[in-house]
C-alpha cells in the first residue's frame, strides 16, 4: 500500500496528525477553478468535486500512464457513486484525535478491471478533502454520478507509530477500505460531455494517456494497459 505516495500530503492533513502529536500546522493553500469557472459549470460531477478539494494542495506524483496506474493500484473500478460520509479519523494511545480531512465516497460497482469486487458490491474510498466540506451536500452532489475509481488498499495503513486509523462510521471492520489515487478519480453525470477529476484535469494528464475526456475512453486506456 501507498506504493506511489505516503500519502497525499495536504498542509490540512500535517495539521491534523501533528495535533496528535503535540505540534501544529495550518492550510493557507487556494488552489483549483476560479469561483466564475466553477460557477459556470452546474453539474454535479463539478459540484462535487469543488466541494470536496476546493483550497487544497495535493502534494503527489501523478500516473504517469495507464500503465503506471494499474501497476500502483489494488483495486480499479467503475461504477456509481452511492453515498458520500465522514472519512477515516486519526488516534493516538487511545485517544479520539482531530479528523482528519478526508470523505469517504461510496461506490457501487459495476465492475472491476483489477482486484476482487463483485458486480453489485459496494467500495468504499477515501478522498483527500478540504476541512470545510460539507458531507451533506456532497452526497446530494453525489447522487447517480458514474465514477471509476484506480484505489489503494489502507486497511491496514497505521500512519504513524502509536497512531492508528479510526474507521468511518458505516464501514464494517471486514471491509476493504481504500484510498483514491488523487489524480485516479474521475467523474460523470448523465448530462456531462465530459469527466471530472476531484484533484485533477485532464489537460493535466500526461500523452501516454491518449488525452481521454469521457469516462469510456479514461477506461478503454485502463482495459488496454491491463490485458
Amino acid at each position: 500500500m501507498f506504493k506511489r505516495y505516503a500519502i497525499a500530503m495536504t498542509a490540512a492533513t500535517a495539521a491534523a496528525f501533528l495535533a496528535l502529536t503535540g505540534c501544529a500546522g495550518d492550510r493557507s493553500a487556494t488552489t483549483g477553478a476560479a469561483p466564475e469557472a466553477q460557477a459556470a459549470d452546474t453539474s454535479s460531477a463539478t459540484q462535487l468535486a469543488a466541494g470536496v478539494a476546493r483550497g487544497l494542495d495535493i502534494d503527489y506524483d501523478k500516473l504517469a500512464s495507464p500503465a503506471a496506474a494499474v501497476a500502483a493500484s489494488e483495486l480499479i473500478v467503475r461504477g456509481t457513486l452511492v453515498g458520500v460520509t465522514d472519512g477515516i479519523s486519526y488516534s493516538k494511545a487511545g485517544q479520539a484525535g482531530r479528523s482528519a480531512p478526508y470523505v469517504t465516497i461510496a461506490i457501487r460497482v459495476d465492475s472491476a478491471l483489477k482486484g476482487t469486487a463483485a458486480a453489485g458490491s459496494t467500495v468504499y474510498a477515501q478522498l483527500n478533502a478540504t476541512s470545510s466540506a460539507d458531507v451533506a451536500q456532497l452526497a446530494k452532489a453525489a447522487q447517480n454520478l458514474k465514477v471509476v475509481a484506480v484505489l489503494d488498499d489502507i486497511s491496514a495503513w497505521a500512519p504513524a507509530k502509536g497512531v492508528s486509523v479510526v474507521r468511518p462510521k458505516g464501514v464494517a471492520a471486514g471491509d476493504p477500505l481504500y484510498l483514491a489515487f488523487p489524480d485516479g478519480l474521475w467523474m460523470q453525470g448523465v448530462a456531462d460531455k465530459a469527466m471530472v477529476g476531484v484533484h485533477a484535469e485532464t489537460a493535466e494528464m500526461s500523452a501516454a494517456w491518449g488525452a481521454p475526456q469521457t469516462l469510456d475512453q479514461y477506461w478503454a486506456a485502463l482495459q488496454k494497459a491491463a490485458k
